[in-house]
């Protein structure tokens, strides 16, 4: 009631000064005439009486309408609150009985799934509806059959856009200037989501250019819509999702893709691999201009040098949102060697990786040791490099550049201080042999443990220690 007693005060001021302005009041000590008077006591009272209805009217209408919005507030949090709390309670009891729950799913994933129900009860109990939303469709995605689960990726590309691609995809292989935004992807449900699949239609489809009329978001990964932002919007964007999330996962993963990957494809491998991490962070990606076609080795290796200056501008840009606990980077294939050429310019610039990793870089291993390794204690927290002896597409890049390549392993493998090499030869992967690291595979297993408990390899419960002439190194346990 403070307010009104204040306005009041004020109201009856501006009244006294008003009358005194126009002549109408004088004060006593000015001799003022009889009738003067008269009409000074006359105005004080009728601007009492004024005041005194305003009060009134405030306290009988006013006051009792801004209770009652405010009652109406409260009454909506509340309900919502216990919307979130049956919900939650519902998915607590399918998650227990998990005979009733589709086939496929894991106790990991339901173990997660339930750490994802606590966040959103937490949540919830605090008022912040809209990230205990958030939560529970992750959760509802885990538990529950039927719907797919839509992915939203942060996105900065130097590709430039063009008008052969559908519109929804937006960006070709030519070289652009460097844009940000967001992009849509859909995970189909389980069971039709396998761990490590990026699920599209068949190849003939492809070859007769029919796989978008086939393309379903309840049995493959599908690229919804893509967005362009400014770069104001972008950060806006950025701070926005990192504020519904928990303090201690405000962080983001950010994905640079190797060869051989097309907008599109990069969208969809960010989006799988974000998903099949269980990572709680913002999913961001970078994509360079790769040609995305197997024999475009050549178009592919000259992009690198061109993308490193925008990936440090697409880097920095991340790292100005306020709202950035740490940042956890995966480079694959020839994105190890977009990401090598940036590293030292990056090393002064105080962004806040935390993981970085290099899975099979396409990178010449007597570089990296000379120009790149000596700044990687700047640039990291810790680096983890995957490399094979199986991998069949660095094979054919040492074959062509004649220098071993930094993914390789065997003979060749990279052993240094200053970085934790992890020997994947052991591990089943597909012909090539080159994307071990994101197709379901025990490399899988052992970078979400890496990124997401930032586990040391001495501790993780796959590897294994091996010693070289040159330092220790880690093989996955057969």
């Amino acid at each position: 009631m403070l307010w009104l007693v204040v306005s009041a005060v004020v109201l009856v001021s501006v009244q006294i000064l008003l009358l005194r302005g126009l002549g109408v009041l004088k004060w006593e000590s000015e001799r003022e005439s009889e009738s003067s008077s008269r009409r000074f006591r006359v105005s004080v009272l009728m601007g009492l009486a004024a005041t005194s209805i305003y009060v009134l009217a405030v306290v009988k209408f006013i006051t009792p309408e801004a209770g009652q919005q405010r009652s109406e507030i409260e009454r909506t949090a509340a309900s919502q609150r216990v919307a979130v709390d049956k919900r939650i309670n519902n998915l607590v009891a399918l998650a227990n009985h998990r005979n009733a729950l589709p086939r496929g799913r894991t106790a990991e994933e339901i173990d997660f799934a339930m750490r994802a129900l606590q966040e959103a009860r937490s949540a919830a109990a605090a008022g912040r509806i809209v990230e205990a939303n958030d939560r529970l469709e992750w959760a509802d995605g885990l538990i529950q059959q039927g719907r797919p689960y839509v992915v939203e990726v942060l996105y900065g590309t130097d590709r430039r856009a063009t008008p052969q691609v559908p519109l929804h995809v937006r960006y070709g292989s030519e070289r652009g200037n460097l844009e940000t935004g967001v992009c849509s992807v859909s995970i189909p449900p389980w069971p039709q989501h396998k761990e490590g699949e990026v699920e599209s239609p068949s190849r003939l489809w492809n070859v007769l250019h029919l796989r978008r009329s086939f393309e379903s978001p309840y049995r493959h990964v599908v690229l919804l819509s893509t967005d362009v932002l400014t770069d104001v919007d972008f950060v806006d964007e950025l701070r926005a999702r990192l504020e519904r999330r928990q303090p201690e996962s405000r962080t983001i993963f950010l994905f640079v893709h190797g060869y051989n990957m097309s907008f599109e494809d990069a969208c969809k491998r960010t989006a799988q691999l974000w998903f099949d991490l269980r990572y709680l962070g913002v999913p961001v990606m970078y994509s360079w201009p790769s040609n995305g076609s197997t024999v475009a080795y050549p178009h592919d290796a000259e992009e690198p040098g061109y993308s490193a200056e925008n990936l440090v501008s697409f880097i920095k840009l991340l790292s100005s949102c306020n709202r950035v606990r740490s940042m956890d980077l995966l480079a694959h294939s020839m994105g190890g060697g977009v990401f090598s050429r940036a590293a030292a310019a990056l090393s002064t610039s105080g962004c806040p990786i935390d993981e970085l990793v290099l899975a099979a870089p396409d990178v010449d291993a007597d570089v990296f040791a000379r120009d790149i390794l000596p700044v990687l204690g700047r640039l990291a927290k810790r680096t983890t490099l995957y490399a094979s002896s199986n991998d069949k597409a660095l094979g054919l890049s040492e074959g062509l550049w004649r220098h071993h390549r930094l993914g390789e392993a065997g003979e060749w493998l990279f052993v240094r201080h200053g970085i934790d090499t992890i020997d994947a030869s052991l591990v089943d992967t597909d012909f090539l042999g080159h994307s071990y690291y994101g197709d379901g595979s025990a490399v899988t297993d052992d970078l979400a443990e890496l990124v997401n408990h930032h586990t040391s390899p001495s501790s993780r419960r796959r590897l294994v220690p091996m010693q070289s002439s040159s330092g220790r190194f880690y093989v996955f346990s057969p």
